[in-house]
């Protein structure tokens, strides 16, 4: 039993005097296994009420519990549900005495589930046992646009998500955002990389699969190096609805060049030269161009394709008067044919003379020579002589002797001259009736 102290209604329990001053229950303190109680039904007591550390006393039990417990400070090892619930409540903040000094759980003691409201914290750490921590439900920011995940300094290593939604991606070195898999949008041919006004430097990539390429400016669409086709002699640039107004480059090495479909030709507006002087072909024996058109042709040698003739079907003219040759003295022309042969001089290739296979006819009747009075034939041998007009002789005629001298044209005569069978000879004109009449007789 608790002592009477010396002051009235004043008890104590252990070494400490406590006081109820509303006690309907006199019955007093009781016993329960050793352990005093005091059964209270309402009052106040003041003082400390201290437990034996030998026996470890409660403060109510499983079937005797308060209702309610009014301290200022609790001080407890543990904390522990009533058999009814399976839960604490606190219907009040919980704050520790002392900032960042004291745990919720440990290491070895931890928490199954913390359900709030608003948690607030400044660092989360994962359980020992893993190596991340799990969250079951959505993790949202309470103002839009306010919060970081994660700070300049202490970064992420990782972030796994299946879908990411940004307005932005910034490369914590403030260069370089690096991505190790496939970014693929959600839907094909709906989104964009940049824009009109917010656009990317560089987009590098080993293939670059696009529909189209648009210029960003007026100033046309650049690129640094090679552009090569993925697959050999297979894809084109442009179609036959959509072309290139103009290309641009120092080398085109191509196979074939072909007119798209609104015309039959290709047009070149500016020279067309060989890399390389002597070394290339504009068609070759068995492609062949069917017309070349151009102002002036400048060659060394034109060779017929089938190895024999070239066939010219205009006027071929030389560009200058009197300045150019057809052949020279070493690479001359077998045979030049033409209707009509217009030259100021004939010159023989050979001293063995110039041979005429044909006729020599002049072009006007009676109205060309053959030499002038300054540049005359040396020698005229010929089988006839036919005169329309007077002949004027500056010199002598002379004859040889023939065997007949053959029976003349209507209304022609000949004047030849003869041997008479004894060694004279003899001057013999034959009219037109084939009757020979001897002028003159060697003495």
């Amino acid at each position: 039993m608790p002592s009477k102290s010396t002051q009235p209604n004043l008890y104590t329990i252990g070494t400490q005097p406590w006081t109820h001053r509303t006690r309907p229950d006199t019955s007093g303190l009781v016993s329960a296994g050793g352990i005093p109680y005091l059964p209270l039904t309402g009052g106040v007591m003041q003082g400390d009420i201290l437990g034996n550390l030998d026996v470890l006393p409660n403060l109510g039990d499983a079937n005797n519990y308060w209702s309610n417990i009014y301290v200022v400070t609790t001080r407890t090892d543990v904390i522990t549900s009533r058999a009814s619930a399976t839960f604490v409540k606190m219907t009040d903040d919980w704050l520790p005495t002392i900032d960042d000094t004291y745990d919720l759980g440990s290491a070895s003691l931890k928490w199954a589930e913390l359900s709030v409201t608003t948690f607030k914290t400044d660092t989360i750490e994962s359980a020992s046992a893993q190596s991340f921590v799990s969250i079951t439900d959505d993790l949202l920011p309470t103002t839009d646009s306010a919060y970081n995940l994660g700070s300049a300094a202490k970064r992420f290593a990782q972030t796994h998500s299946d879908d990411v939604y940004v307005n932005r991606l910034i490369g914590t070195d403030g260069a370089t955002v690096t991505i190790n898999d496939d970014f693929d949008p959600i839907g094909a041919a709906a989104f964009d990389t940049g824009d009109a006004s917010n656009y990317w430097q560089d987009i590098r990539g080993n293939i670059l699969y696009t529909v189209q390429i648009a210029e960003r400016t007026a100033a046309g669409i650049i690129t640094t190096g090679d552009v090569i086709p993925g697959v050999e002699n297979t894809d084109d640039l442009g179609t036959t609805s959509l072309y290139w107004s103009g290309i641009f480059v120092t080398t085109v090495n191509v196979d074939t060049l072909t007119s798209r479909t609104s015309q039959t030709f290709v047009l070149i507006t500016d020279d067309l030269h060989p890399t390389t002087d002597s070394a290339y072909n504009l068609g070759d024996p068995t492609l062949r161009y069917a017309q070349t058109h151009t102002d002036d042709l400048y060659t060394d040698r034109i060779i017929a394709t089938d190895g024999t003739t070239v066939t010219v079907n205009d006027d071929l003219d030389p560009s200058a008067a009197a300045t150019y040759d057809l052949g020279d003295a070493t690479n001359y022309w077998q045979d030049v044919r033409a209707n009509i042969l217009y030259t100021v001089q004939i010159a023989e290739r050979t001293a063995a003379g110039i041979t005429i296979t044909g006729d020599l006819i002049p072009g006007v009747d009676s109205a060309n020579d053959l030499g002038s009075t300054g540049q005359r034939w040396a020698d005229l041998w010929v089988d006839n002589v036919i005169v329309t007009g007077s002949i004027q002789l500056n010199t002598f005629l002379e004859f040889d002797e023939v065997a007949d001298g053959g029976t003349p044209g209507a209304t022609e005569a000949r004047l030849w001259l003869k041997d008479n069978g004894s060694g004279k000879q003899q001057l013999v004109i034959t009219w037109d009736d084939d009757v020979d009449v001897v002028l003159l007789t060697q003495a």
